[in-house]
């Protein structure tokens, strides 16, 4: 379970050799997670997202392939859900249907510690 509240800074640390989250409040306006409850998972099979941008949903397994995501650091990639909602994969995707409701603060996300080599194409927020 994670919090994201009016802090400006928040860590979440994961399980051994998966590193940590970091969640820093973003500029108003600027596309992120609505602070709230949260909960942050790892892939089982069969999740779907559509993420920004997107006009359908789509399996991780398929995103994972097209980004070239290697099959171990896809087990390591923390899966974050609003509810029953996954609604982002590390600071990969977001999803487009993440209700951002409120002028409440909003967070960007970081997934640190990431394997040796590995590359993220760009944070959300």
């Amino acid at each position: 379970e994670w919090q994201m509240t009016g802090a400006s800074s928040q860590r979440l640390d994961l399980p051994a050799g998966c590193g940590y989250l970091l969640s820093e409040s973003c500029a108003n306006g600027a596309i992120g997670l609505p602070q709230g409850d949260y909960r942050v998972s790892f892939m089982r099979g069969g999740e779907r997202i559509k993420p920004l941008g997107s006009t359908h949903h789509r399996s991780l397994k398929q995103l994972f392939q097209e980004a070239a995501v290697p099959p171990w650091v896809r087990r390591r990639m923390p899966l974050i859900y609003h509810g029953q909602q996954l609604v982002a994969v590390a600071d990969r995707w977001l999803s487009s249907e993440l209700q951002l409701t409120g002028s409440g603060a909003t967070f960007g996300l970081q997934w640190r510690d990431s394997p040796p080599g590995w590359q993220v194409a760009e944070s959300v927020g």
